[in-house]
């Protein structure tokens, strides 16, 4: 009986949504600058709003870096939902020193934002120095949006962490921008009254150590996935993922969660050009990717290759000095829940989807279900289920009385032995 008082029993989740459950589809897209709608998703609009945000879902979280349309897409995305969907809050920074906006907005059925079932508790933003990308940008951040959903709190902050230019590699300064934007040994505080979504581009890259063409190395392994689809392949296909490594290895964003990635590389995509199919060989996906950026010391992929090589340096660094352009997983969203209510949230469906975009990334997508009601389950019904899975009797009223009194003090309410 200690041992259930110490440990109630976390309340069961089903397969896939329904109506015990909020029905949470949380997306970012970095925009690659493009200052309209039309410039970003082309001329079938509707049909790529269809294909990257479904109806149907209870909140959707949409993230946004780079975005030289703010205003117009997030009209965009509210008309797209239609009439039944709200505007719930969102927020943003795009001051000059930014290469476009960085915003996240929370979307969710009008029904439960008049009712008061979804509200907007408090947004936040903050932008960081990193130094020259040598685009004229020299700053990072992100904006967070804390909303109240039922019993719940959800927090989502959209992240744009620094990338690899100018011949650096920005690993370590990744990892210290994601914590800075979590608020540090603040973030405990977070995670214990939040489920927090982290969502951005955070430009950790897939840089292979042994430094071989994409297409000998990522791509392939990525190709062979997708013709012989299993939790093995595609741990394989991402196994040099700098996220991947970090979370296993404590360096970053601890008490994460990240659903399997079973997608093509989201970043260094050529823009306006789909993947082929999914039983396409390696060579077919390298056309859907920039690989290589000319430079001064290198005219083609192989001297490029050759020039990394001699260098010594860390991969990353030698592949982003030498021009090489690895195709990575940079947009991502992952989940951190309050220990005592993880089994709430269930990370349902992660994937990229594809439709025309005037983007170098896709985006990523997250769908999940999280119960509409705080646990049931109480350290009552916790004792009522372990004496009788003990078949627990007293010996006599004394001891029956006795152990009334007990539970009683222990838990208010507690029904009688």
């Amino acid at each position: 009986a200690t041992a259930w008082l110490l440990s109630p029993r976390k309340p069961p989740i089903r397969a896939a949504a329904d109506a015990t459950q909020w029905r949470i589809l949380a997306t970012t897209l970095n925009c690659a600058e493009q200052s309209s709608v039309k410039a970003l998703l082309g001329e079938e609009q509707k049909t790529s709003l269809e294909k990257w945000l479904p109806r149907g879902a209870d909140i959707y979280a949409v993230a946004v870096q780079e975005c030289g349309c703010w205003a117009e897409l997030r009209r965009t995305v509210e008309a797209h939902l239609g009439p039944t969907y709200a505007l719930v809050s969102y927020e943003k920074i795009g001051e000059k020193r930014v290469r476009g906006r960085i915003a996240v907005a929370v979307f969710a059925r009008k029904c439960d934002v008049d009712e008061g079932r979804v509200c907007e508790v408090t947004t936040k933003k903050m932008l960081m120095d990193v130094g020259s990308t040598g685009k004229g940008a020299s700053t990072k951040g992100g904006v967070s949006i804390e909303v109240r959903v039922g019993g719940r709190s959800l927090c989502f902050v959209g992240a744009h962490l620094p990338a690899d230019a100018g011949g650096r590699a920005q690993h370590v300064l990744r990892n210290a921008c994601a914590a800075a934007l979590l608020g540090g040994d603040d973030f405990v505080k977070l995670q214990e009254r939040c489920h927090v979504f982290f969502l951005g581009d955070l430009n950790y890259r897939a840089v292979p150590i042994e430094l071989k063409h994409a297409c000998e190395s990522t791509l392939k392994r990525v190709a062979y996935a997708f013709s012989k689809p299993s939790k093995t392949a595609w741990a394989a296909a991402t196994r040099d993922d700098e996220l991947i490594q970090d979370r296993r290895s404590g360096r970053a964003l601890c008490g994460f969660r990240e659903a399997p990635i079973y997608f093509a590389p989201t970043f260094r995509r050529v823009p306006g050009v789909s993947l082929p199919s999914r039983d396409a060989d390696a060579a077919a996906l390298c056309e859907a990717y920039t690989l290589f950026k000319s430079n001064e010391g290198a005219a083609t992929v192989e001297e490029a290759l050759a020039l990394a090589r001699r260098q010594r340096t860390p991969p990353a660094q030698a592949a982003s000095a030498a021009g090489l352009r690895y195709p990575s997983w940079t947009d991502r969203v992952l989940v951190a829940s309050p220990p005592a209510d993880d089994a709430a949230l269930e990370l349902l469906a992660y994937d990229a989807p594809e439709f025309p975009l005037q983007s170098d990334h896709r985006p990523a997508r997250l769908r999940c279900a999280l119960l509409r009601e705080p646990p049931a389950e109480t350290y009552a019904g916790a004792l009522r289920v372990t004496l009788d899975d003990l078949c627990f009797e007293p010996s006599s009223d004394d001891d029956a009385a006795e152990l009334d009194r007990l539970l009683f003090c222990l838990v208010p309410g507690a029904p009688a032995a």
